[in-house]
């Protein structure tokens, strides 16, 4: 196996939450990751799955730069991504199953030319990075609605086309196929097949053990933050 780009080393990632107005000055502390250490290698898809609350989410978007780990660090290339800045932004795509993530007010077109400007696109290449994603997810039709007015299946189509607009070395895709019908379904997994020839990472997390099975090369189950099981797909 080629040499990891994407690495977790003994990370961890603690919430601390006030459960209800009388509970405010009695905060309570959740764990979500412990001690994880992960390696994820170019040309290879890695399957996560779990139950739900087992830390899946809370992995990818640490893994992505959204969340910074309370202990432990992520390496991209050897080099930790705390110090990469919006360089991470433009070599790992994340597709999260999060609609508040977008701007409900604006239409489609505007959502995607607005993060595709934080990939630093412009002009005729933003435009073309922004057609093949909409074509592949079969969005044509919808770039003028506003976001709010799309469907949960829409919008996962379109978290999926968001992820598309850059060139990533790095794919995290969170639970891709949810509510999205078989047609989009294959079209995805058709990109991520197209991904790993090319050299690319993807790490899937889902709950549909038969989807990664077929999609992966090897699997990782998550338990209570940490690494319960690995196999080979």
């Amino acid at each position: 196996m080629s040499k990891p780009i994407l690495q977790a080393v003994d990370i961890s990632k603690q919430f601390t939450h006030w459960p209800g107005f009388f509970g405010f000055f009695t905060p309570k502390t959740v764990t979500a990751l412990q001690g994880l250490s992960l390696e994820f290698s170019r040309g290879e898809v890695v399957g996560i799955t779990g139950d739900n609350g087992a830390g899946k989410t809370t992995l990818l978007k640490v893994l992505a730069g959204l969340l910074v780990p309370s202990a432990g660090r992520v390496l991209l290339d050897g080099n930790d991504i705390g110090g990469l800045g919006s360089g991470v932004r433009s070599r790992v795509a994340i597709a999260i199953a999060e609609s508040r993530s977008f701007y409900w007010r604006l239409t489609c077109r505007q959502n995607l030319e607005f993060f595709s400007s934080l990939h630093g696109l412009d002009g005729q290449l933003r435009e073309r990075r922004i057609g093949a994603a909409v074509e592949k997810m079969g969005l044509q039709d919808r770039m003028d609605d506003k976001f709010f007015t799309l469907s949960s299946g829409l919008m996962q189509r379109m978290a999926l086309a968001r992820a598309m607009l850059g060139d990533a070395d790095a794919w995290l895709l969170d639970e891709p196929t949810r509510d999205v019908d078989d047609h989009y379904s294959a079209a995805l997994f058709e990109e991520v097949n197209r991904l790993k020839e090319d050299g690319r990472c993807v790490v899937l997390v889902g709950h549909d053990r038969r989807e990664l099975d077929a999609a992966a090369d090897r699997i990782i189950v998550m338990e209570h933050g940490r690494v319960s099981a690995e196999e080979v797909a």
